[in-house]
């Protein structure tokens, strides 16, 4: 789009000559008083109905820390880049707070995809009333089961979509509150293996043997036969 208006530009500019100019400074000068004197000289040079309707001035101050002087000018745009809206995601999240007395609470937090887990932790926090967010602990559960604990740094983008989310707070050994720190291992909760053979109908320990539970749906088990 710039080329194409550089180029109307040229071919639509009235001034065929154009005149050398020197650069307009403001000199401790009022900005209306410098922003017009810096706009009729760029006219000199530039007159199309290009520059009319889309041409522009940006006010520039240059600050200088070791003489402190201060430049201020005015340079003439044909367009302005502006950042594209970053995307959100709305995470549905459950918190479990430390004490029992409580109820879990569902939280739906909207965040940008680039985030990171800590500022979601964050904003978990302030939607919980809690007065920091660094006890705070993310934990991914699928099928009853806690896949992965998140890293702080890790980006919201990364979060599995349908897993369960699940917010906790944590005790540390920094806290002042007394706690004991228990190794859990998780482990499937089976039903009874079955007595007979789900396709022979024969009992276990006799003719059809020892029966091998299915492994995909652990509710039948099959003889060797």
């Amino acid at each position: 789009m710039n080329f194409l208006l550089d180029g109307l530009h040229e071919d639509l500019n009235r001034i065929r000559v154009k005149p050398v100019t020197s650069p307009v400074e403001a000199n401790g000068r009022p900005d209306q008083v410098v922003a017009q004197e810096a706009w009729l000289r760029h006219r000199k040079r530039n007159d199309s109905v290009i520059a009319d309707l889309f041409q522009g001035q940006f006010r520039s101050t240059v600050y200088c820390p070791k003489c402190e002087s201060v430049s201020v000018t005015f340079d003439p745009f044909m367009q302005i880049s502006v950042p594209l809206p970053k995307q959100h995601s709305v995470i549905s999240v459950i918190f479990m707070p430390r004490q029992h007395s409580k109820k879990l609470s569902r939280f739906c937090v909207r965040i940008l995809d680039d985030a990171k887990v800590d500022q979601l932790l964050m904003l978990v926090a302030q939607k919980a009333q809690l007065s920091s967010h660094h006890s705070l602990i993310m934990l991914e559960v699928l099928n009853g089961i806690v896949h992965r604990i998140l890293q702080r740094k890790s980006l919201v983008s990364e979060l599995q979509r349908g897993e369960l989310l699940i917010v906790t707070d944590a005790f540390y050994g920094d806290s002042d509150e007394e706690s004991i720190q228990i190794q859990v291992y998780q482990t499937w909760a089976l039903p009874p293996l079955p007595k007979v053979c789900s396709l022979c109908k024969r009992e276990a320990n006799g003719t059809a043997g020892k029966l091998q539970r299915c492994g995909r749906c652990f509710q039948v088990a099959y003889c060797s036969k």
